[in-house]
């Protein structure tokens, strides 16, 4: 999302131009280059000093092909193999099913494993099904609701539900969560699922919390005689206590300002 709007606010898709400007943050601007350094030199491994590596074995496995949203715990079930070594074997899935979107998934397995899975199961499939399930307890709730509730990504609701075709659920309707029966939603397995709000809507979301506090505590200067020139890098925190004022009292005399926005370089504030 940050490179998305780092090409739209630069209009360009080139990285060097995107990483010249001051919008990305120092680990990302130094990611490509890291990247391709360790390329170059990993294929010039004695020029830089890398001699008698003790590298790892090669890893071994077998493949076999199983179709779209392939149960990775039924598979690793027929095979006698744990699911971890499933998983280990296959870092790149990042669900317990493979993916839905693609008619062919080529699964790694231990080996010796193709042999048994062809003698029991190359004919069979089996499609992802155990899903962990919320029962609606209000009158009406939409999918938008329910991702709300567990702060997920609302689309992964509407892929997961549209066999349903519903648009408003009411009590004791069932939702299709993209949770395995039994797990923990937060297992890192589902990590990337979560909405994450971006550093600006936090703020927005505080500052809201603090004027709402303010407008309840805070005391109004009505007769202003001193005030404060709002520098770059400040916030009202700081502001309240270099000049000694309670937080709640600095917002709500300068409510004009602050109810918009953040305060900026150059505002002028109510103090005293």
């Amino acid at each position: 999302g940050k490179m998305g709007r780092a090409i739209r606010r630069y209009n360009t898709e080139n990285f060097w131009d995107i990483s010249k400007g001051r919008y990305l943050k120092s680990e990302t601007k130094n990611y490509v280059p890291k990247i391709m350094a360790l390329a170059i030199i990993g294929k010039n491994l004695t020029n830089f000093g890398f001699e008698d590596i003790d590298f790892h074995e090669t890893l071994d496995f077998d493949e076999i092909s199983v179709g779209a949203s392939t149960d990775l715990y039924q598979v690793s079930q027929k095979l006698n193999i744990d699911f971890e070594e499933m998983q280990r074997l296959n870092p790149e899935l990042m669900r317990w099913f493979t993916p839905p979107n693609v008619e062919e998934y080529v699964l790694r397995v231990p080996v010796g494993s193709k042999v048994a899975w062809d003698n029991c199961c190359s004919n069979q499939k089996f499609i992802a099904s155990e899903f962990k399930e919320y029962h609606i307890r209000s009158k009406r709730a939409s999918l938008a609701d329910v991702a709300r509730k567990f702060k997920i990504k609302p689309e992964v609701l509407e892929w997961l539900n549209a066999d349903a075709g519903k648009k408003v659920y009411t009590h004791k309707d069932s939702v299709k969560l993209p949770f395995h029966v039994g797990h923990n939603g937060k297992e890192n397995m589902y990590s990337d699922l979560y909405e994450k709000p971006r550093k600006e809507v936090v703020r927005r979301r505080q500052l809201r919390s603090q004027i709402n506090t303010a407008l309840r505590k805070g005391k109004k200067v009505t007769n202003p005689s001193e005030f404060y020139t709002v520098r770059k890098g400040d916030t009202l925190w700081e502001v309240a206590r270099r000049n000694g004022i309670s937080l709640d009292n600095l917002i709500v005399s300068n409510i004009e300002i602050i109810r918009n926005r953040m305060i900026r370089a150059g505002d002028k504030l109510i103090i005293r």
